[in-house]
């Protein structure tokens, strides 16, 4: 039954809710799947510019057009935005196996791919309120939040597999299905213009246009800092994991303090080392302990016999640090052949 505000006056499981509902488990799903495309992208010769550029596009333009495909939502109804949204995603998926994985032809499919995620996710969330009753809006957009974050975990974990056994093209397939299927769901949801939770005939305030541009700025800002941190952690930290980092304590380059038995580090922290400071490259240094490098070593063993890693990748901070010069660690006293020689990988 409807209700004189426009909703529909059910439980909060009626059927227009839970197509909303599924249409964004699967939408987020899609969306979640390209966590993996920068492994594509880095085995066709990318550089991590490219991958940065390639992936980055599609939340820069998502979040820059949230302000417009709002209106444009409140202006015609959530409903054709977001299915606007899904057309325009689901069409644009099978072209990521046909265009090369590096250069200017994806990263415009990655923009046009952050249009359709922009007339998505805002209209899908307000379309599903609407059809809650107003004592379970916030049940309901717990819910709703739940199935997108159900989707960011079993995401992941299933492409991989797809990709692993049968490649990239075919997670665009079983992605653009998707995206199709959740285009059903919310063709299916009653249609009608939105209408506004006021008596009918009263008009709404007008804000000023400073206020409502300060207001509208103040949104992007908000929205491009959230979405620059949480597209560095979803889109890039994820799929770079491919490499372990071992801290071992020790001082470092050290500079005497001038009572015989503290130094100063390159922080200027004052210490009294643990170990041995000896002299080299006109430096002082404190040595590693034996106990130190032998327990390093097996470790460094295990790792590489469980990941089928070579000692020769084996680097130090030194050598991966940019710009080139800013570590100094381990230095000149750590024991680099001793551990690629003890680090083999068993058998």
């Amino acid at each position: 039954m409807t209700g004189h505000a426009g909703r529909i006056e059910a439980g909060i499981w009626n059927r227009p809710y839970v197509l909303c509902l599924a249409a964004n488990f699967l939408i987020f799903y899609v969306v979640t799947s390209f966590v993996l495309y920068p492994l594509l992208i880095k085995d066709s010769g990318g550089t991590d510019t490219q991958v940065g550029l390639i992936m980055g596009v599609f939340s820069v333009v998502a979040v820059l057009l949230r302000p417009v495909t709002g209106m444009a939502a409140e202006r015609l109804s959530y409903r054709a935005v977001a299915l606007f949204g899904l057309a325009t995603m689901a069409a644009l998926v099978p072209f990521f196996s046909l265009v090369e994985p590096v250069g200017w032809p994806v990263v415009m499919l990655r923009a046009l791919f952050g249009v359709g995620w922009s007339c998505i996710l805002a209209p899908l969330m307000a379309l599903a309120t609407r059809l809650t009753p107003a004592n379970h809006l916030s049940e309901a957009l717990g819910i709703f939040g739940i199935s997108g974050l159900l989707a960011h975990a079993l995401s992941p974990m299933i492409s991989e597999l797809v990709v692993a056994r049968s490649g990239f093209q075919t997670l665009f397939i079983l992605d653009c299905l998707l995206a199709v299927m959740a285009m059903g769901l919310v063709a299916a949801v009653p249609s009608g213009r939105n209408m506004p939770d006021a008596p009918p005939g009263s008009t709404p305030p007008r804000a000023s246009g400073r206020l409502l541009m300060a207001a509208i700025a103040g949104v992007v800002l908000v929205a491009i800092a959230h979405g620059a941190v949480r597209g560095t952690n979803l889109n890039f930290i994820g799929p770079y994991c491919r490499s372990i980092g071992i801290e071992l304590r020790n001082g470092g380059c050290l500079t005497p303090a001038g009572d015989g038995a503290r130094f100063r580090t390159v922080t200027g922290r004052l210490s009294r080392p643990r170990n041995q400071v000896l002299a080299a490259g006109g430096h002082w240094w404190e040595s590693f302990a034996e106990a130190q490098m032998g327990a390093l070593a097996r470790l460094c063993r295990e790792i590489s016999t469980r990941y089928h890693i070579s000692p020769d990748h084996m680097v130090g901070h030194d050598q991966v640090a940019t710009p080139p010069g800013r570590k100094i660690d381990p230095g000149p006293l750590f024991h680099w052949d001793r551990l690629r020689r003890e680090s083999a990988p068993k058998g």
